[in-house]
């Protein structure tokens, strides 16, 4: 049961990726601060047995042009990913700025962060930084993949940088 779980995890996530790599839909006016927010309730709530605290500080009123569910799919999978990669009881930032012409959405972890050579693979479908990992610890390497192709779709990018002393940055920049 849990196999078969885990199989239509992984085949609806290859679908969520091939229709992002297609047309994601009609693009609309999003409520992003509203969205943002979402998520981080909903990533409290995935956060909470590891003791993990996810702090959002994101402004009012932050609209981008897009399609919602992927947006929502990209920030969704950088938490996820920053709350799968903290140490115990540290915290998961989630922040947004508005800038020239475009939204920047941060998500800053506590991990051990990712070895340098690895820092743009990440994105790439089915990479994991550590191989050994089964899906219980490492997940199937699509998460950050769907999140890049969902913000290219966007016109928008999406970086990783290791932060001092430890810990992964994920910068999404949107146009707004």
């Amino acid at each position: 049961e849990r196999e078969t779980s885990r199989l239509d995890d992984l085949i609806g996530r290859l679908l969520q990726l091939a229709r992002l790599e297609g047309d994601p839909g009609p693009s609309e006016r999003v409520d992003l601060s509203t969205l943002l927010l979402s998520v981080a309730a909903d990533a409290r709530f995935e956060a909470a047995p590891a003791g993990l605290q996810i702090v959002a500080d994101v402004p009012n009123d932050l609209v981008v042009n897009g399609v919602e569910w992927a947006l929502r799919s990209a920030v969704e999978n950088t938490l996820r990913n920053a709350i799968r990669h903290s140490d115990e009881g540290k915290t998961v930032t989630l922040s947004a700025t508005r800038g020239d012409g475009e939204v920047r959405i941060v998500v800053r972890d506590e991990g051990p962060g990712v070895p340098e050579d690895h820092l743009e693979r990440i994105f790439a479908p089915f990479h994991r930084v550590d191989e050994s990992r089964d899906p219980s610890t490492g997940g199937t390497g699509l998460g950050l993949a769907i999140a890049a192709r969902a913000i290219l779709a966007h016109g928008g990018t999406i970086t990783a940088s290791n932060r001092q002393p430890h810990g992964l940055e994920v910068e999404i920049a949107l146009p707004r």
